[in-house]
């Protein structure tokens, strides 16, 4: 069992509380989407001659606009460090969920068909290790080259409330904290976001008519905001109904 305890207790509303000032729920957030939006419509306009997965590209538009908010900054979708992230981390997931009965079961790995899967695990793990030192040498040289402006990422403030509240939070917490962050909020939304596509592309009938509501609203010289949801019905509906599905 997790040890929901007073530091677990004091890590949650530390995260909570700093995830609404960075802009969940606010104007602050929808700017971080809109600024990743443009790069996403970029690479797409590049992709637009022949037929691709977009997988990839949309788990990577997602964890940037996470990374504006954990890390302070966006990585370029074809940096090399950044796709060894993503890659480990999808993977990681992934065996999990395979390799879950290993930890109730420790003697399977003994057994054909589970060896390999054992393997793979463990060298998932070591990946994970180079994941894990990666977020803290972020997070050092973050704090030393913003530790005269105002906090606006998550390892700004973990640095700034961990000084102001000595032993309140923990050092090795920090990268678990945006290791799950980035685990937790990439897959579900992007795969949220595929299935959404995959439901207008069968149903041309329906992205015909968001698509009329859309320039009949907003046009086509701006994206649309937030602001404009209460003359978007249909566009609304239709994305809940994606949500739902």
């Amino acid at each position: 069992m997790a040890p929901y305890d007073e530091q677990w207790k004091r890590l949650r509303r530390f995260t909570m509380s700093t995830l609404r000032s960075f802009g969940m729920g606010r104007d602050i957030m929808e700017e971080r989407v809109m600024t990743e939006c443009h790069y996403f419509c970029a690479a797409l306009e590049e992709k637009a001659d022949h037929p691709f997965d977009l997988t990839d590209l949309l788990h990577n538009a997602v964890s940037n606009i996470i990374c504006t908010m954990a890390l302070g900054k966006r990585f370029e979708y074809g940096d090399p460090t950044f796709l060894r992230l993503m890659a480990g981390m999808e993977r990681g997931t992934e065996l999990f969920v395979k390799a879950h009965v290993l930890n109730i079961y420790p003697m399977l790995r003994f057994f054909p068909g589970f060896r390999s899967l054992y393997k793979e695990w463990i060298n998932v793990t070591v990946e994970g290790q180079t994941v894990h030192n990666y977020m803290i040498n972020l997070a050092e040289e973050q704090t030393e080259e913003t530790k005269d402006t105002a906090a606006d990422n998550i390892i700004d403030a973990f640095s700034r409330h961990a000084e102001l509240n000595a032993g309140s939070l923990l050092d090795e917490s920090l990268p678990h904290l945006l290791t799950d962050l980035f685990g937790a909020g990439t897959k579900t939304t992007a795969n949220t976001l595929r299935w959404g596509l995959l439901y207008l592309m069968t149903n041309p009938d329906i992205q015909t008519k968001v698509q009329a509501e859309l320039d009949e609203v907003v046009g086509r010289d701006r994206p649309p905001a937030l602001s404009d949801k209460a003359s978007l019905p249909y566009t609304e509906a239709t994305i809940l109904e994606m949500q739902r599905i």
